[in-house]
């Protein structure tokens, strides 16, 4: 864990020619002698404050007309105020939780900003008139509503007025998606309305991430609904930090992940960053691709952390049966396995005895090796 060091600043500091300035573990003794830092740089550029803290009931005024990056991040500003006066920024990063109050500048030359701060509800408001001329922005949830619909109608209420019909808006993406019902109603609503987005979601490479949501039934049925991933080349599947361990569970998410593939019909590689399982023991029609929906690109499969248990071995046994262009299958042992020679002996007896695609190759990898 970092030291805080205590920082004083003489009041006569003048740096004319700094144009880089970070600032990290620092508690500063004294809010006023730093705003006189700040402006005592006269062509600073570029301005960091990482885990810096000791303001109290004070106005830190970040105020410079050089100032081009600003860069906050988990600094504790108390009963503070934070004004920022930078007319020439160009790139904002803040992660810290909201001080008493925020006073931001307009900033007509914002490019990029990435916000991340706890704050109640009137903020956003107040923030989105100030950044009304960014060109990339990123928000958190605390600061911007999670993308839920609950109703599964959509009223008038959703439907935008003509002159506000977003042309120049070809792209969305949403990260952390769990499937849930709600999820699925928001971005249907944005595929009905927005009609100026790239057709089929132009994506080239996609992570999703799994969490026990998956399981829920309402996902099949919404799912249907979408349009294919028609650019879609490469998939990332990798597990949700909540997602339960339960074997009913592992069954329900392949089943979507399944479904899933129907909509990415060029697909050519996956990659499950751990390991994949599927605790039914028989292949029942659930588990069959649609021959329409048979994945001819799709050549490579990846799967990560593999223990060598039976529920794994299950489910790339189902990729070899149904994915009948596969070329490569690519097998990492996890480091438990990798340390166990009898278990990786069986488990490789075992891949070896799957029927498999007539070109396939399967390899199988320890962590060793990987590396």
């Amino acid at each position: 864990m970092a030291t805080i060091t205590k920082f004083v600043i003489p009041n006569t500091i003048y740096f004319p020619k700094l144009k880089i300035l970070w600032l990290a573990d620092h508690s500063f003794t004294d809010g006023t002698s730093l705003n006189k830092l700040f402006s005592n740089c006269p062509i600073l550029e570029e301005l960091s404050l990482r885990y810096c803290g000791g303001f109290h009931n004070e106005v830190l005024w970040i105020a410079n007309p050089a100032l081009k990056q600003l860069h906050i991040a988990y600094c504790c500003f108390g009963e503070s105020t934070v004004k920022i006066s930078a007319p020439n920024l160009s790139t904002m990063f803040c992660r810290l939780e909201k001080p008493t109050d925020f006073v931001f500048d307009s900033f007509p030359s914002l490019v990029e900003a990435d916000i991340d701060m706890s704050c109640d509800a009137e903020f956003p408001i107040k923030l989105f008139k100030k950044l009304s001329n960014v060109k990339r922005l990123k928000m958190s949830d605390d600061c911007f509503p999670s993308i839920h619909i609950l109703g599964e109608e959509d009223d008038g209420c959703w439907s935008f007025d003509p002159k506000y019909l977003l042309p120049p808006l070809k792209s969305i993406k949403v990260e952390y998606f769990n499937g849930e019902p709600a999820e699925l109603n928001a971005i249907k609503i944005f595929l009905k309305h927005l009609s100026f987005l790239e057709t089929g979601w132009n994506l080239y490479a996609f992570k999703l991430r799994l969490s026990s949501a998956l399981v829920q039934s309402e996902t099949d049925i919404l799912l249907s609904d979408f349009s294919a991933f028609n650019n879609l080349i490469h998939l990332e599947v990798s597990p949700g930090y909540n997602c339960t361990r339960f074997a009913s569970d592992f069954g329900s998410i392949m089943r979507r992940i399944f479904r899933f593939l129907q909509l990415s019909p060029n697909l050519e590689s996956i990659v499950f960053a751990e390991s994949i399982r599927i605790p039914e023991k028989k292949d029942d029609g659930c588990w069959s691709l649609d021959p329409k929906y048979s994945l001819p690109n799709l050549k490579s499969i990846k799967v990560e952390y593999f223990n060598g248990y039976w529920m794994e071995l299950n489910a790339i046994k189902l990729f070899l049966k149904c994915l009948s262009f596969l070329e490569t299958v690519t097998i990492v042992a996890s480091s438990r396995l990798s340390k166990n020679h009898k278990e990786q002996i069986n488990a490789m007896k075992l891949l070896l005895m799957f029927p498999k695609p007539a070109k396939c190759v399967v390899k199988f990898l320890t962590s060793s090796e990987k590396a």
